[in-house]
């Protein structure tokens, strides 16, 4: 911690002194008594600096993560596991049609022709 004090603290400071909106209130990483301390402010600081990490989290994973990527690995094997061994015997279009209607109603998802074309290759 010491290390992390002298070496980082002020850069630390000026870090989160531009990305929280009303700065840091209460914490102050070049301070070895601070990191000691516990009081309003440096919980206030505490929560903004892990709500920030945790935007910047969701955006990271958020891009990460593509509509065809859910479709693909959650999406259609739930959709095919619903199915059971009938798959075989029912007609694409039908198929296609209850794949439709279970996005919409278990995901909210729309499915275009691409999404359509991801379930006729994984059935083949």
């Amino acid at each position: 911690l010491n290390d992390i004090i002298k070496i980082n603290g002020a850069s630390l400071n000026n870090y989160w002194n531009n990305i929280l909106p009303s700065k840091l209130q209460g914490i102050d990483f070049t301070n070895k008594h601070n990191a000691n301390e516990l009081n309003f402010n440096i919980i206030i600081d505490t929560i903004n600096i892990f709500r920030s990490i945790s935007s910047e989290t969701d955006i990271i994973i958020t891009n990460k993560i593509t509509s065809r990527a859910i479709t693909e690995k959650i999406i259609i094997p739930k959709f095919l596991a619903l199915q059971n061994k009938k798959i075989k015997s029912i007609k694409f279009d039908r198929l296609a049609n209850k794949y439709i209607k279970f996005s919409e109603l278990e995901f909210g998802l729309d499915i275009s022709d691409e999404f359509l074309d991801i379930l006729k290759s994984s059935i083949a």
